[in-house]
This record gives structure tokens, C-alpha cells and sequence, in this order.
């Protein structure tokens, strides 16, 4: 989910080397575990459990355990006050998209702070579009905000465990210094007039919009159209278009196979198969290509609905109308960034003149 490499690579290029089914099965059996222990529990939240295991795998890097647990923590807080503060702005479209726009503006600003912090930020304002769709009666708000608290302690509980043993065998792993930033480096990517700004300013008032236009145009499927649009743009000019054309073709053909396949098998059963499917393949080939990434993560989402004993066919339509909507939005920030990204480098060059 990070950012990619800041150099020129060639549209839906394969890294072959990148495929890891170990580590894919491991994480999958781990959130299948969380599912299925904490549905019989405590029972809706297990599929939120599921979520937030997984967006706290998602989360974790390389390095020192306690750093990694620190910021794991955090984002567990964040994440179960996010889901409280949607369920209480829920009911009312323009606090909705006020909070949308503070939430995105402020997380996207912290990425100054470092690419791990980045990733944080990033899965936590997808987490916060998605707890919109859980409802937001005060049962809804307390099972999102409980399901996810849990389901990230589940997580954080396996990584403990991996990290004990793997320790023992390999010693501490050195914390990953690409995911640090200098305090200076901090203050200069935080000026208004900085890439970073200008992509938060870009990003946020691009989310709180497709919140007013999901209410207006897909009642059922408000957020879609926001979220489509942050699975799409990065904050890389250098390769926002050529990762722009992966993340929309991901999304579109994810979109369709999981309503043409969920539309066909009203089960349940089936459905929590395809999310464990859909999870096991998004998690051994995320580093093949973004591409192939994001339209496993689409059907994993999509196939949420089905769990809950939605009508995918109905729902699927109208969602992927809102997510072919949410791509026309994302290449229109992405047209934006680029020409605010080429003007500023004219008048450098100028200036420098």
C-alpha cells in the first residue's frame, strides 16, 4: 500500500520475484482464524475482526519489535475512535464530508513523517470511509468500533508470537531507516508550497466531494466513489499516471469479477471462501504488480457485502457504477496534481533563470 519507487518503470510491469504463498497462507489462515473465533463469540463484528487483522498486517514493516508495536498501538486507537466518529457524523452527508476532509488532509500531511507512518495514515482514512458502510445506529457504531478493536488485537497478539520466535533464530531485525525522516526534512515537506501539501489539499477535497456525490447519486453505495479515488492516487508525481492506469484497471476488473462471481452463489459459505481466496492472493502477490494487488483487494471488499446477505447483484450494479465513477474523479485529481506538479517546475526553472 506504500508508495512506489520513484523511478521510471513501464505500465502493469511484473516483478516475478516478488510472489510469496508462505507468508500469503500464514496471514490468510491467521484472519480466517479471527473471523471464525470471533463471530462465534461475539458475532457480526467477526467480519470487521477480519478487517482490521488484516489492515494491521497491512500496517507492520520490518524492524525493532517495540517500535513496530508502538505504532501498531496507535493505529489500533486511531482506528477504534475513527469507527466512533463515523458512527456519530454517519447520519448527516456535510459532517460526513467534513470529517472525510479533516481526516484525509491531516493523515495524508503525516506522511512527511516517513513511509511506514504513511502507510498507517493511508489504511486508516480507508478504514474510516469503510466503517461509514457498516451503519451508524449506536449498536452498528459499537460493534465496528469493538470489532475492530479486537481484530487488531488479534493481530498485533500473532505478530508478538511470530516476532518472539523468529527472534530467537534470526536476532532483532534493525528498523528499516526509509520509513524515518529527519526533523528537517520534516519542515520542508510540511510547508504550504511543498509536494506533500499540495497533494493533501488535492486528495482531501477530492474525497469530502465524492462523499457529496456518492450521497447524491449511489444511496446505497455512498463511498465507493471516495474510496475507488484513494486506492488510485498516490502522492508520486513522477509515477502517478502510470500507477493511476494500474490502481483503475485493478479496481474495474476486480468490480466485475467478484459481482459476476458472488452474484452466482447466494451462500454465505461461499462468500467468506472468496474473501479468504481473494486475501490469500492479494497477500502473495502484492509485490508482483499493483495491479494485481488491488484487484484482489477489490473482491475481497466486494465480497463483504455477500457475508452480510446483501443482494450482490443489485448492490454489486450500483457499486460499480459508484467505483467507475470514483476511477473519472481520480484521473481528473491526477490531471490536476500533474499540472500543478509542471507548473511549479516552470516557474523553478524560470526562477532559476
Amino acid at each position: 500500500m506504500g508508495s512506489p519507487e520513484r523511478t521510471k518503470v513501464r505500465a502493469f510491469h511484473l516483478n516475478r520475484d516478488g510472489i510469496d504463498l508462505k507468508q500469503g497462507l500464514q496471514l490468510t489462515i491467521v484472519i480466517f482464524c479471527a473471523v471464525i473465533v470471533l463471530d462465534y463469540f461475539f458475532g457480526a463484528v467477526g467480519i470487521i475482526a477480519g478487517l482490521a487483522a488484516l489492515f494491521v498486517m497491512l500496517a507492520d514493516f520490518k524492524g525493532p519489535l517495540r517500535s513496530r508495536l508502538k505504532l501498531l498501538g496507535s493505529f489500533t486507537l486511531i482506528g477504534t475512535a475513527v469507527a466512533v466518529i463515523a458512527g456519530i457524523t454517519g447520519p448527516y452527508m456535510w459532517l460526513v464530508a467534513l470529517s472525510v476532509l479533516i481526516f484525509a488532509f491531516a493523515g495524508t500531511l503525516l506522511q512527511a513523517y516517513g513511509s511506514h507512518i504513511g502507510k498507517m495514515m493511508y489504511l486508516l482514512i480507508l478504514w474510516f470511509l469503510m466503517a461509514y458502510s457498516f451503519g451508524y445506529t449506536p449498536y452498528d457504531t459499537r460493534s465496528t468500533a469493538f470489532g475492530f478493536l479486537i481484530g487488531s488485537l488479534a493481530s498485533i497478539c500473532y505478530i508478538v508470537l511470530v516476532s518472539h520466535f523468529s527472534s530467537k533464530k534470526q536476532g532483532t531485525a534493525p528498523l528499516n531507516q526509509e520509513g524515518n525522516a529527519t526533523a528537517g526534512g520534516i519542515r520542508v515537506q510540511l510547508n504550504w508550497n511543498s509536494p506533500i501539501f499540495r497533494f493533501a489539499v488535492v486528495r482531501s477535497v477530492l474525497l469530502s466531494i465524492a462523499i457529496i456525490m456518492g450521497w447524491k447519486l449511489f444511496p446505497t453505495e455512498a463511498y465507493w466513489v471516495a474510496i475507488t479515488i484513494l486506492v488510485i492516487i498516490i502522492e508520486d508525481p513522477h509515477q502517478i499516471i502510470v500507477s493511476g492506469v494500474e490502481r483503475a484497471t485493478g479496481t474495474l476488473l476486480g468490480a466485475v469479477i467478484a459481482i459476476s462471481i458472488l452474484g452466482l452463489f447466494s451462500d454465505p459459505i461461499i462468500s467468506l471462501l472468496v474473501f479468504l481466496l481473494a486475501i490469500f492472493l492479494m497477500f502473495s502477490f502484492r509485490r508482483v504488480n499493483y495491479a494485481i494487488f488491488v484487484f484482489f483487494m477489490t473482491i475481497m471488499l466486494m465480497s463483504t457485502i455477500a457475508i452480510g446477505g446483501s443482494d450482490v447483484t443489485t448492490v454489486g450494479i450500483e457499486r460499480l457504477l459508484a467505483v467507475t465513477s470514483g476511477v473519472a474523479l481520480a484521473f481528473l485529481g491526477i490531471g490536476i496534481i500533474k499540472l500543478i506538479s509542471q507548473k511549479k517546475k516552470h516557474s523553478g526553472v524560470h526562477s532559476s533563470g
